[in-house]
């Protein structure tokens, strides 16, 4: 049974990091060029994307964004990826 765990741990991960690599690879397709130049996914964890961005002034204006955003990215992988969305700088 430990191993059998031990598998579905590696599998799950290895879900995550895929979502995460192919979030970074298509984030200019999800999002409009002026988010894509100032924003990054950089980390996506329990169904909480982490996005760095150039300034705080883009961090409030992807407040402002935000649920249309997950929306676009739950869209984009036609599942419920995204639950929810940290900005930092």
């Amino acid at each position: 049974m430990d191993n059998l765990g031990k598998i579905i741990k590696k599998v799950i991960n290895k879900d995550f990091n895929n979502q995460i690599t192919k979030l970074k690879e298509n984030w200019n397709k999800i999002v409009d060029s002026d988010v894509a130049m100032n924003t990054e996914p950089t980390i996506l964890r329990k169904k909480r994307l982490n996005v760095k961005c150039s300034s705080s002034v883009w961090i409030q204006e992807m407040m402002l964004r935000k649920e249309g955003l997950i929306t676009k990215i739950n869209d984009y992988f036609e599942d419920e990826v995204v639950k929810e969305i940290y900005f930092k700088q």
